[in-house]
């Protein structure tokens, strides 16, 4: 099964990737006993890792955005790392020993405060799941504080930027500098 390429040659049309391995990772309140970590990968291999992980049945977060191009009147969805070459993972000792041993990870990153990663990356999940589009956000400049007041992701705490004639409510992931945004009308928002 595939799609004609640009060329008239058939193209392998690849399954969506989870995001979380397992599925239902970050659905919950507790996980079980460990500790996050980000692996750096080669770039372009996010995807790669993540199926070694999921085979290997160790727990991982993937966030993905989705980015759409159009070739010769043909749409095309891409589902791209939110986060290019990073794969959080969670585990334990015995864990950490097979992260390393992936050929694509350049190095495993320890998370200095968990709480707060865990926080973030939750964040970042719940804006993924509520239909918004989400955009990556790189090295973040610091920008106001704000809160979301109505709507599917009222509570929701970050900072406010402005791109153009928009405004985006971004969520950061600190220990790496960078964030996921969604775009908000201002009458959602109020400053803390």
């Amino acid at each position: 099964m595939g799609v004609l390429g640009a060329r008239g040659n058939l193209m392998p049309v690849v399954d969506r990737e989870p995001q979380a391995w397992p599925f239902t990772l970050l659905d919950g309140e507790q996980l079980p006993d460990g500790a996050w970590s980000a692996l750096h990968v080669l770039p372009r291999n996010e995807k790669v890792v993540a199926r070694q992980l999921r085979r290997d049945n160790l727990r991982y977060f993937l966030p993905f955005h989705e980015k759409k191009k159009v070739y010769q009147r043909r749409t095309v969805r891409s589902q791209l790392p939110l986060f290019p070459g990073y794969v959080f993972v969670h585990g334990d000792d015995d864990a950490f020993h097979n992260w390393v041993t992936i050929s694509q990870v350049i190095r495993c990153l320890q998370v200095e405060d968990q709480h707060d990663f865990e926080t973030s990356i939750r964040r970042v999940y719940g804006l993924l799941n509520s239909g918004e589009p989400v955009t990556p956000e790189s090295r973040l400049q610091p920008g106001m504080l704000a809160e979301i007041v109505d709507g599917p992701l009222a509570g929701y705490r970050g900072r406010v930027l402005r791109k153009g004639k928009n405004l985006r409510f971004v969520v950061e992931v600190d220990f790496l500098q960078q964030g996921a945004s969604v775009e908000v009308d201002e009458a959602m928002i109020a400053a803390l």
